[in-house]
């Protein structure tokens, strides 16, 4: 993390940045271990007290292992939080299962509850399924979790994996959030960026 924070460093005064964007990503990064990520966020407060750039940071996690703690700290260094939720736990838990193929949706409610108590309202990601209905997952998220502002990302893949095709979900996506999730302010990225295109 040294050389990564010289290198940042050195970036934001070559181009001599006032603002900055930091997402810690996966495989899952609050595997990082809780006292060296208090130093790297100590780190990065100094990097701005050099060089006067503002460094947003953020956290992409399946919420799993969020407790008091972690809730704690991503609050006290403004660590903003989206959690991977693919939707209700019958599609959820049939691909994101524990190391023992458990599914994981109860403990990734869990640390969303955990994040909420510190009054942290996490943004949500979920990954296009072809085979599951979007309606499912936009009432899942919305009438239940309650949150209106998420996004819904095609699934990883390149040409070579053959994936299945998803114009048939985006489509049904679009019509169902414009029918009836549109007109109470609910917000889906992709489709944000689709229609901006």
């Amino acid at each position: 993390e040294d050389a990564f924070c010289e290198r940042l460093e050195q970036h934001i005064e070559e181009f001599e940045l006032d603002h900055f964007v930091l997402i810690f990503h996966g495989g899952e990064p609050l595997l990082f271990p809780k006292h060296r990520f208090v130093e790297f966020q100590e780190k990065l407060l100094d990097i701005e007290d050099r060089t006067g750039c503002e460094i947003s940071r953020g956290v992409c996690t399946n919420a799993i292992l969020i407790d008091q703690e972690w809730a704690d700290m991503l609050k006290s260094y403004n660590v903003t939080v989206s959690v991977s939720l693919d939707g209700p736990p019958d599609i959820h838990d049939k691909y994101r299962v524990d190391f023992k193929g458990r599914g994981t949706h109860a403990d990734t409610l869990r640390g969303i509850e955990c994040l909420r108590a510190e009054g942290i309202e996490p943004g949500l990601i979920s990954v296009c399924n072809p085979q599951t209905d979007p309606e499912q997952v936009l009432s899942y998220v919305v009438e239940k979790l309650h949150i209106k502002e998420f996004d819904i990302l095609p699934p990883d893949a390149t040409h070579s994996d053959n994936p299945p095709q998803i114009s048939d979900y985006f489509i049904k996506l679009f019509d169902v959030w414009y029918d009836k999730y549109a007109a109470q302010g609910v917000r889906i990225r992709t489709l944000d960026a689709m229609i901006q295109g």
